[in-house]
């Protein structure tokens, strides 16, 4: 290929990581975690697009592709420690043997084994080469970016389109202000440890906000995850509730760390039409303080890969990262289970400067597209697993954050402890919301002794009785409780002309406590020596 470009920055990744070899992907823009992708950036063969106005001149300049040594200088771009050199050895090719054991050390994430400047390298195949879409400079033109291994270093080849893998990849159609304000990666720049990038994105958000020690951690675990989306289950959808200002802050220094950060005042059908998201895949840093069901649905569908959202006659994807600000005032409904919130205080806005400058950005930048480049396939084969303290959603939230994080066992598993709080948060929330006050109540009457039936309007005075006693002013109608029972599946009947209501018949008494059982408001058996179904239940849940 001609008029390629060797970034000097380009040299093997730090110790410990290592990039396993499989058959060709598409430039990471679209596709499934289980299975490669080939969908290009851009499959038009025509130049004439909206984007390619602001193309690059095509004609490039080489770079001479220089030997970078080992060691703690400032020259050192592997981060690796200053040893002696051995120039007896230093022509030696490692014999078929050792570059075995390394490899297999490395599968096993065993850095005291993996040893040698080779140790993240299986064959002199090197990674599976990738296009992405990356700038000449910053604020420079945007072109399109094929990063492959040149044994020993990686190559870069830079243009406006590029034709590989039988498919001509070209920049996506965007408007005019995305192309000009999207920020994008201008070269590989080493991040020397995964631990050591992780601190610097943590550092760079306490700088500007004064946030916990647990949220900024949460939140260095999303930035990350947001460079592998087509290589995830999912990304959880990161909501923010508290200080307007602080929340304006913030999301301006979460696009500094983000992949394809894009500002958003709004997520409506529009931003669909306007955003090529199945190509570009950016992360949506979205300010709407006012959610509406339209709305509400739009984020629902970009929370999972493969569903469509209809706009007009036309259906669209538009799956990707993304992060809400949802004002002062929120209400429980609008945060999703399977997601992480960061609230912010009044006084979460630091005294210092005001956002990061672009120097700053520009290199967490480079050094989050090394990451991605070096990691896309352990990320993608990650047996990571999360505590099974959590709930099933959280659970699951903490296996994709954990995902994105390689050769760094501690720093995986502490995921699981960090959400341990938004955890009990939800215990509490599903324990004190109407369906679980619903259920005490059912449960209060199945413990009755030889009661057979229960009217809805006795269900509904047990439950503001609940609420009395737990110094609650709310009320709820008879009519409120019977659309409860009825999504909780416990159908209700007439029961004479008395009015509707529950028969407490073994299989109505087994529905119920199975159902308080798994919303955790099931009594404790002691107080209840009689209720064999109580019984039962904890049995099992203890053994």
């Amino acid at each position: 290929m001609s008029d390629e470009v060797n970034n000097p920055n380009g040299q093997p990744q730090s110790e410990g990581q290592v990039e396993s070899r499989q058959p060709n992907y598409a430039p990471g823009e679209s596709g499934d975690r289980r299975a490669p992708s080939d969908t290009p950036l851009n499959e038009q063969h025509s130049t004439d697009q909206g984007s390619s106005d602001y193309a690059a001149n095509p004609a490039e300049t080489t770079k001479e592709s220089k030997e970078v040594p080992a060691g703690g200088n400032t020259d050192n771009q592997r981060g690796e420690l200053d040893e002696p050199a051995a120039p007896e050895f230093a022509d030696l090719e490692p014999s078929p043997l050792e570059k075995l054991v390394d490899a297999l050390a490395l599968m096993a994430h065993d850095v005291e084994l993996g040893a040698g400047t080779e140790r993240y390298v299986l064959s002199e195949d090197g990674f599976a080469p990738m296009i992405d879409l990356m700038r000449e400079s910053p604020g420079g033109q945007i072109y399109v970016s094929l990063v492959e291994w040149d044994y020993p270093e990686p190559k870069l080849s830079q243009r406006p389109q590029i034709e590989y893998g039988g498919r001509q990849h070209s920049i996506p159609t965007m408007p005019r202000g995305l192309y000009e304000s999207l920020l994008l990666p201008t070269k590989l720049t080493d991040y020397g440890t995964t631990r050591q990038l992780f601190e610097s994105i943590q550092a760079l958000l306490r700088k500007y906000l004064m946030l916990s020690e647990e949220q900024s951690a949460l939140l260095s675990y999303w930035c990350i995850a947001t460079w592998f989306p087509e290589f995830l289950d999912f990304i959880p959808r990161l909501t923010i509730t508290g200080s307007r200002f602080a929340a304006d802050l913030l999301l301006r220094v979460l696009q500094y760390v983000c992949r394809r950060p894009v500002l958003l005042a709004g997520m409506n059908s529009a931003v669909l039409r306007a955003i090529p998201f199945a190509e570009l895949r950016p992360t949506l840093l979205i300010r709407q303080t006012r959610l509406s069901k339209r709305t509400a649905e739009l984020l629902d569908a970009s929370d999972r890969d493969g569903y469509f959202v209809a706009t007009g006659k036309d259906l669209w994807q538009c799956y990707t990262a993304r992060c809400i600000y949802l004002g002062e005032d929120y209400s429980q409904q609008v945060l999703v289970p399977d997601g992480i919130h960061v609230h912010l205080a009044r006084n979460a806005v630091s005294a210092r400067a005001p956002v990061p400058g672009d120097g700053d950005a520009q290199d967490l930048q480079n050094k989050l597209f090394r990451y991605r480049v070096f990691n896309r396939e352990l990320v993608q084969s990650s047996m990571f697993k999360a505590s099974s303290g959590l709930q099933p959603e959280l659970r699951a939230v903490a296996q994709q954050l954990g995902a994105a994080i390689v050769d760094d066992t501690g720093l995986q598993k502490r995921v699981t402890q960090l959400l341990q709080g938004q955890n009990e948060q939800a215990r509490v929330d599903r324990a004190y919301g109407l369906g679980a006050l619903v259920l005490r109540a059912v449960l209060f009457h199945c413990h009755q002794p030889d009661l057979q039936q229960v009217f809805v309007r006795d269900v509904a005075i047990t439950v503001n009785d609940i609420y009395r006693t737990e110094g609650e002013s709310l009320k709820v109608s008879n009519e409120t409780v019977g659309h409860v029972l009825k999504n909780l599946g416990l159908y209700t009947r007439r029961l004479g002309s008395a009015g509707r209501g529950l028969k407490l018949d073994k299989a109505t008494r087994s529905l119920a406590h199975k159902l308080g059982d798994a919303n955790e408001v099931l009594p404790d058996s002691s107080e209840l020596p009689a209720c064999g179904y109580c019984h039962h239940l904890q049995t099992i849940r203890t053994s």
